[in-house]
């Protein structure tokens, strides 16, 4: 149903022409100018749509079309909120800016972690031989540890026979020898808890170091340009499957090519012992995961001499990226 406006003189049906004519009707009524060339469109109480050159408040708030003479949309004008919606919006506009203070604080404090990584290790091989050191000292404290724990028993068992062989013989046993029995248990359980202790830091800081590593091996796939480049190669796997396919196939690619053993094997890691010799290859494999995509890294070393740099540059060294490559996408 058309709604007539009484102030204006004008009406319209939902039939095109009708409404055309209508606006025709108010343009001639109007004066011609920009202002007069604009109508407001709104649905009034009765669910009727009602164009004039003014809108009511009351319609206001519900929003509204403005349009032209030709019944064009030239803005849109939303519904006013209620009082919930607007509370709504607010409250979501506030948790929109916590999220995004917490993601500018978190890539600022992973921009100032990256510094430290890359200006304390200038390749992965520094990070595994810092890794494999601090091991080694806390393996170090742990065999110390057991070696008392083993002396401790056998203080504790020569105190418990001289108790025994005088609870025997029907004497007392001393308060001191007593002493010596509770404190040689406490000695020997102090010790049995630093061992776990410092097994847990094994744990923490193999974890800790292998984070490191792929947090830098993804720095420098990114950012190729800050490090020193090794002949290397990377293929991309798109699954997990996939990826542990290909994954399989560079470990055979690696005991195949290096000349050196094995020195760490583990998910997503793989590396052979450090060259030491001129004529010696070490090589690496990592899993890096960016996004959703994820790449198996091959990279060869040489020792660090001038034989050694020799060889990681000739053409037995340099060719192996292709060979891996070839070997990773053969069926």
């Amino acid at each position: 149903m058309t709604k007539i406006n009484k102030k204006t003189g004008f009406g319209f049906s939902l039939i095109r022409q009708a409404l055309l004519v209508g606006l025709a009707g108010l343009l001639l009524a109007q004066p011609a100018s920009a202002e007069r060339k604009r109508f407001y469109r709104y649905i009034d109480e009765g669910g009727r749509t009602v164009i004039n050159y003014t809108i009511p408040p009351k319609y206001a708030a519900k929003g509204y079309e403005i349009i032209n003479e030709n019944g064009m949309v030239l803005k849109k004008i939303a519904a006013a909120l209620t009082r919930q919606e607007y509370k709504a919006q607010q409250d979501a506009k506030r948790q929109a800016k916590l999220l995004q203070a917490k993601a500018t604080k978190k890539k600022a404090e992973q921009s100032r972690l990256d510094a430290i990584l890359t200006s304390t290790y200038t390749s992965v091989q520094d990070i595994l031989y810092s890794m494999l050191k601090k091991l080694g000292n806390l393996e170090t404290q742990i065999n110390v540890t057991q070696g008392n724990i083993g002396r401790l028993n056998d203080q504790a068992t020569d105190f418990l026979t001289n108790a025994a062989n005088l609870e025997r013989a029907g004497k007392a046993i001393p308060a001191s020898l007593t002493r010596n029995i509770h404190d040689t248990r406490r000695q020997i359980a102090e010790s049995q808890s630093f061992i776990e202790k410092k097994k847990a830091e094994k744990s923490q800081i193999r974890s800790r170091h292998m984070e490191d590593i792929v947090r830098f091996q993804q720095i420098r796939e990114r950012e190729p340009h800050r490090f020193i480049r090794y002949p290397s190669q990377r293929v991309s796997c798109f699954s997990p499957n996939q990826c542990q396919k290909l994954w399989q196939k560079a470990v055979r690619f690696v005991e195949q090519k290096a000349t050196e053993p094995l020195e760490v094997q583990q998910d997503g890691l793989l590396i052979t012992r450090q060259p030491n010799q001129s004529e010696s290859v070490s090589m690496m494999l990592t899993q890096v995961s960016q996004k959703q995509e994820t790449w198996i890294v091959m990279e060869a070393h040489c020792k660090a001499s001038i034989v050694g740099e020799r060889l990681c540059s000739s053409d037995s060294v340099k060719i192996l990226p292709a060979i891996f490559q070839d070997r990773l996408s053969a069926n």
